[in-house]
C-alpha cells in the first residue's frame, strides 16, 4: 500500500508550478482514496485547507488558490492513503 500512496503523492507534487500559486493538481486515483491537502506558513500554522476528502477511482482536478495568501515561503502538504509528504512552495505577487 506504501508504493500506492507514494505514487499518488509524486504526482500532485510534480504538477505545482514555482511560477504561479493559482494552480490545478491533477491527480488518478486508481481505486477510492482520501486525500489531504494543506498549506502552512513557515511557523507552522495552517493558512489553508485546500482540500480534505475521499476521492472515487479516476482523474481528479484539485484547485490551489493563493487568494489573500501573503507573499512569502510556505509548505504544503499533501497526505494519500496514509503516506505523507511535504515541499515548500513560495508565494510572490
Amino acid at each position: 500500500m506504501a508504493a500506492f500512496s507514494s505514487n499518488i503523492i509524486s504526482s500532485l507534487l510534480q504538477r505545482i508550478s514555482r511560477r504561479s500559486f493559482v494552480g490545478k493538481l491533477e491527480v488518478t486515483l486508481p481505486r477510492f482514496g482520501t486525500i489531504h491537502i494543506v498549506l502552512f506558513d513557515i511557523l507552522g500554522r495552517s493558512v489553508r485547507t485546500v482540500v480534505i476528502g475521499d476521492f472515487s477511482p479516476g482523474k481528479h482536478h484539485i484547485i490551489v488558490d493563493g487568494a489573500g495568501i501573503a507573499t512569502g515561503v510556505y509548505l504544503l502538504r499533501i497526505d494519500a492513503d496514509g503516506a505523507a509528504s511535504t515541499r515548500t512552495v513560495m508565494f510572490l505577487r
